[in-house]
């Protein structure tokens, strides 16, 4: 049965059910937004922002890019930057890359561009917020483990 997410959304599920992600956020990484019942930090929220399908001459390569909005809040300034460096060193050293896939896809290039700290002004909780760009790679069941 096919799946009811974009391969994006597949890759970026998978990579939130890292250990290293589990072990830093638990349970707490969202879709959208934070829930307002949510009382424990540190969380983790991503969102799609762009994506594109990269075409060959007359065909689609299977090849999709996609870049991601992500927020990390927590109560004080040092969880927001060890959650965030937690979350780096898992997912862009290339030797985790061969660990990134799923069924018919893989990950074959992950990046970091513009990390900000900030201040939520209702609250003065801090958060960091970034992107993520990622190059995802379809393949044939039987190649997805490389």
């Amino acid at each position: 049965m096919a799946s009811p997410y974009t391969l994006p959304v597949q890759a970026m599920m998978a990579l939130t059910r890292r250990p290293a992600v589990v072990a830093v956020f638990g349970d707490r990484v969202f879709p959208g937004k934070v829930p307002k019942a949510n009382a424990r930090w540190p969380v983790l929220v991503y969102q799609a922002v762009t994506g594109h399908k990269e075409r060959g001459m007359r065909r689609l390569t299977g090849v999709e890019f996609a870049t991601f909005q992500l927020r990390i809040a927590a109560k004080q300034e040092d969880a927001v930057d060890a959650a965030w460096q937690a979350l780096s060193s898992d997912w862009e050293p290339p030797a985790n890359l061969a660990q990134m896939h799923g069924p018919g896809w893989r990950i074959d290039r992950l990046e970091f561009r513009d990390c900000h700290m900030l201040e939520d002004p209702e609250t003065a909780m801090p958060y960091a917020v970034g992107s993520l760009v990622m190059k995802i790679v379809k393949v044939s069941n039987d190649a997805t483990n490389p």
